[in-house]
């Protein structure tokens, strides 16, 4: 008891940390400082750089900060949007950095500044951004200053647009060149850690003159950096191999897309389509097969094969195919009469998401995962304060698992339920510190009224006597006595618990939960593969009104969302006696992370679930 109350009592105060005072920063520099992030965010290039070169005429100190603002200023145009840094940046570099050489300025050249040179929104050629940022990059470069990884991406940015304009003119090799050496200075830096966004202009340049030796050289590269590849740059690299006609590579790609993206972009689905309309998807290609296997791209094994793509008679493509979404059976065009099917994870993949976790709870982070934070808004990872009681406390749990639920991969859990998650649904937190008892137990009883084997978990804290109520404790007893509950320790996540009970029990376990995993999603380094478990094996919950007459003890009626009979996503539907075909699903309302087509959520979509339904033609 002693221990339970030292448990649930107030956590100790943190000592207070003393506050580093910065050194004076001249009122000169913070005016031109914010002056031109003032531009930035309005993107007047013309007028931030009239302030630059009023203040170097001035002797006014520039910051390292400022110098990249206006590198970051240089790269954009209305043809290349981005959000633009307009803050300090996050590096070792980011202190303000003073001439040797400074003149005194006076109160006069202080009016002049504010000033704010002319008002103007004189639009800068793509040529002049390129002077003006080598301008920038030279004057860091006499004060020693280095380029961070905001301040590279903004340089190959900036020389990959300049050479699209003229993709076939020897200037324009040269800045590609130009940009790729940039992208090994930021490689070899040991004080730039590299993001995905310096390669993605490259890409699309290489990509724009059919390079596809150094497109596959530059994915290789992101490869070895450990980053993941956005739907964006697989769009380049699939336009470069659709052009160049090799059949291999675009077989690879859309293999890849079609295990990473679960619903193309309207610009992804062109580009797939263009291919199978492309008269070479009915000749495979004699030297593609070399230029593929000349690049070994490891992180494409995991990916089904969605081949062959090519059809000796053509290719049918019908789009905006209806579905029944009870059985997963196409109700038109060219695949009539199909069935999709559910799209499984394989046991060896299945076992790297199971380790993963484990290793998460064990060491704090797995290796290569190199953010402060959880991810999913859970803000930093947990600190390893007691590492041996962490273990100890796992451990025990594991054991505790095999023994009433038996070995590894045995089903012996139909349902894990997410208790936290379950008993806060639609409760105010801050009106009560417990969750919701009766919730919980509502859902539990859902499932063993169908006899199904039941496994919750609940942090131990709710089991505390000073916060559960009376009317709680007869609930929370039976839990215990029919060893239904887990209480997962303090100092502990709940999700470490119940997901390796998920995956530890089998393939035809589902968990019970609301929770989006997306912090399991961000540090699991197998972003492809959890999504599709996460698709495969949650059941998404909600509460209707109360069932009975008043007086009684009511129950509100439990709604709950099972895991389609079907994968909504790109894959390849069998046909007798043809090689078949492909669907790819379209985006329907209400679709999440719609970036590529411009929103968020997608509000202009229609709401039924469609599909573009691809086949090889008959022969006949």
């Amino acid at each position: 008891m002693s221990e339970e109350k030292k448990d649930v009592g107030p956590p100790p105060k943190k000592k207070r940390k003393l506050k580093i005072r910065s050194k004076r920063v001249d009122p000169l520099v913070l005016q031109t400082r914010r002056s031109i992030q003032v531009c930035a965010s309005t993107k007047e290039i013309q007028k931030a750089f009239d302030l630059y070169d009023k203040a170097r005429m001035s002797g006014i100190d520039i910051e390292n900060n400022t110098f990249h603002c206006l590198l970051s200023l240089c790269c954009v145009d209305e043809e290349h949007e981005r959000k633009l840094h307009v803050g300090t940046p996050r590096g070792k570099d980011q202190d303000a950095q003073k001439s040797s050489n400074t003149k005194a300025v006076t109160n006069k050249d202080m009016d002049s500044l504010r000033d704010d040179a002319v008002e103007s929104k004189v639009k800068l050629s793509l040529k002049d951004r390129k002077k003006r940022a080598f301008e920038i990059k030279q004057r860091m470069d006499e004060l020693g200053l280095q380029l961070n990884e905001n301040g590279y991406a903004s340089i190959i940015r900036l020389l990959c647009t300049v050479s699209n304009i003229d993709p076939k003119s020897i200037s324009a090799s040269d800045d590609l060149n130009y940009a790729y050496d940039f992208l090994g200075q930021a490689e070899a830096s040991k004080d730039v850690r590299v993001k995905l966004r310096l390669y993605s202009p490259l890409l699309e340049s290489y990509g724009l003159r059919s390079d596809l030796k150094m497109v596959l050289q530059l994915w290789k590269q992101i490869e070895i950096q450990g980053l993941s590849i956005t739907e964006l740059e697989y769009q380049f690299m699939m336009k470069c191999a659709i052009s160049v006609g090799d059949d291999v590579l675009v077989e690879r790609l859309l293999s890849s897309i079609a295990e990473d993206i679960p619903i193309p972009s309207n610009d992804t689905l062109t580009i797939i389509i263009s291919w199978f309309r492309d008269e070479r998807s009915s000749s495979s290609s004699s030297s593609a097969e070399s230029l593929w296997s000349s690049v070994a791209i490891n992180s494409t094994e995991s990916a089904p094969d969605v081949g062959p793509l090519i059809s000796p008679t053509g290719w049918s493509i019908d789009l905006n195919c209806g579905i029944d979404v009870l059985t997963g059976r196409l109700k038109e065009g060219c695949l009539k009469d199909s069935f999709l099917q559910p799209v499984a994870l394989s046991q060896k993949t299945w076992n790297d998401i199971l380790d993963m976790n484990e290793t998460i709870v064990k060491k704090g982070s797995v290796e290569g995962h190199l953010s402060e934070f959880q991810g999913g808004r859970k803000g930093k990872k947990r600190e390893n304060e007691d590492v041996p009681k962490r273990i100890s406390d796992w451990d025990q749990f594991k054991d505790w698992l095999q023994k009433h639920f038996g070995d590894l991969n045995s089903n012996g859990i139909d349902v894990v339920i997410d208790g936290a998650n379950v008993g806060y649904f639609e409760c105010n937190t801050k009106a009560r510190k417990h969750v919701e008892y009766r919730q919980i137990d509502w859902v539990i009883q859902y499932f063993e009224k169908m006899g199904k084997k039941v496994l919750m978990f609940l942090h131990e804290r709710h089991f505390s006597k000073k916060l559960m109520p009376k009317w709680a404790e007869p609930i929370t007893k039976r839990w215990v006595e029919a060893n239904i509950v887990y209480k997962t320790p303090f100092n502990a996540n709940d999700d470490w618990y119940w997901l390796h009970a998920a995956l530890y029990s089998g393939i035809n376990t589902l968990v019970v939960t609301n929770d989006e995993c997306r912090d399991h999603h961000f540090q699991m380094l197998a972003h492809r593969s959890f999504l599709r478990w996460k698709e495969r094996h949650r059941i998404t919950f909600s509460f209707g009104g109360f069932t009975g007459e008043e007086g009684t003890d009511r129950e509100r009626e439990v709604r709950l969302n099972f895991p389609k009979r079907y994968s909504r996503r790109i894959q390849r539907i069998h046909v007798e006696n043809s090689i078949g075909g492909f669907v790819i699903p379209l985006v329907k309302k209400g679709d999440k992370d719609r970036f590529l087509d411009g929103e968020f959520i997608a509000e202009t979509a229609p709401d039924e679930e469609m599909y573009a339904c691809i086949s090889a033609k008959s022969s006949s």
